[in-house]
């Protein structure tokens, strides 16, 4: 989980999701303001757990959750469906 000025940081030293995907390669980004985005990543989840989700990244999902819909509450007014 990181925020667009941590990722901006790092794709300098390559160390956050971005900075370390090829240049070629296919990304999708969700973002606080999606109203899918919680429960997209809470299925994501589900999936990775069957696949054998190391705990720690487990916590990482809870908390990406929690700081979504808490940003969503913040922000209702800019929430909304994918464009």
């Amino acid at each position: 989980m990181a925020t667009k000025a941590q990722e901006l940081a790092g794709l300098k030293n390559r160390t956050t999701c971005l900075g370390k995907a090829a240049d070629e390669e296919p990304l999708f980004v969700l973002r606080a303001q999606d109203k899918l985005m919680p429960t997209v990543v809470r299925i994501w989840k589900e999936l990775a757990l069957f696949h054998g989700l190391p705990y720690e990244r487990q916590a990482d999902c809870d908390a990406l959750i929690r700081a979504a819909e808490d940003w969503q509450r913040i922000h209702h007014l800019s929430v909304k469906f994918p464009d």
